[in-house]
């Protein structure tokens, strides 16, 4: 069933989504001059002459693409111990039985979805207060992970589950931040 949903999303997508909002076929004019505005010379997004090629070598010599791949691999590798082996952790580690970690294992991904939303409001509104779309975006992503890291370490002294799920609730609300 949900092969089917995304199956028929995938089409639906294919035939309403464009690169630019103008390109669709409900889109008329004026309201094509109001979202080009002022960038229509070249060099724009609208410039349509050719188009140069992806710059391998910098993106490979990117610090900062290299510092975004070691955190999403982080970020993924605690995001998929949740969703895989937390049930297994809490009966080996915890004695807690499978059929009791239900609302255990679920709490910390709702907690984390929470995490996303709030941290983009926070984000943006340290953008509104500082004027500074670079420290909006980096401090509140900096505090999430050092947090979420540091959850992860009290974690390991822990030996009561109701107490260690709660750490992680914590941890996944400041790492989806």
């Amino acid at each position: 069933i949900l092969g089917a949903i995304g199956g028929v999303w995938a089409v639906l997508f294919y035939y309403w989504y464009r690169d630019r909002p103008e390109n669709l076929p409900v889109v008329n004019d004026s309201e094509c001059q109001l979202i080009r505005g002022k960038e229509i010379g070249a060099g724009s997004i609208y410039d349509d002459g050719r188009r140069s090629g992806i710059p391998w070598f910098e993106l490979v010599r990117s610090a900062n693409l290299w510092a975004v791949c070691l955190v999403s691999g982080a970020v993924s590798f605690s995001w998929y111990f949740y969703v895989t082996f937390l049930p297994q952790y809490l009966k080996e580690r915890l004695d807690v039985a499978f059929h009791q970690t239900e609302l255990m294992t679920g709490l910390p991904l709702f907690v984390g979805g929470a995490g996303c939303l709030v941290g983009g409001r926070l984000s943006d509104s340290l953008i509104r207060r500082t004027g500074a779309r670079r420290w909006g975006r980096s401090v509140i992503g900096f505090v999430g992970m050092a947090g979420a890291a540091s959850c992860a370490l009290i974690i390991t002294q822990m030996s009561n589950a109701w107490s260690v799920i709660v750490v992680i609730c914590v941890a996944c609300l400041l790492q989806d931040l």
